[in-house]
């Protein structure tokens, strides 16, 4: 089973929650686009599974210039 195939069964599953507990609330356009966002996470959730971290990378960390007395 292709990475796609699961990713689209578990946007189902999660559609079927929605639905269970929504269904009655939303048309079928809202729906679709529940669909939509929820797939959209999905995809981002494993992109940001397929990126490889080493032990070494920190955080960017934010820099601010002091600019005198504040």
């Amino acid at each position: 089973m292709s990475a796609e195939d699961t990713r689209n069964m578990e946007t189902e599953r999660l559609i079927q929650i929605v639905k269970d507990r929504y269904g009655s609330l939303l048309t079928f356009e809202e729906l679709e686009e529940v669909r939509k966002v929820i797939s959209a996470n999905l995809e981002g959730a494993a992109a940001l599974r397929a990126s490889k971290l080493e032990i070494s990378d920190e955080p960017y960390p934010f820099f601010k210039p002091h600019k005198g007395d504040e």
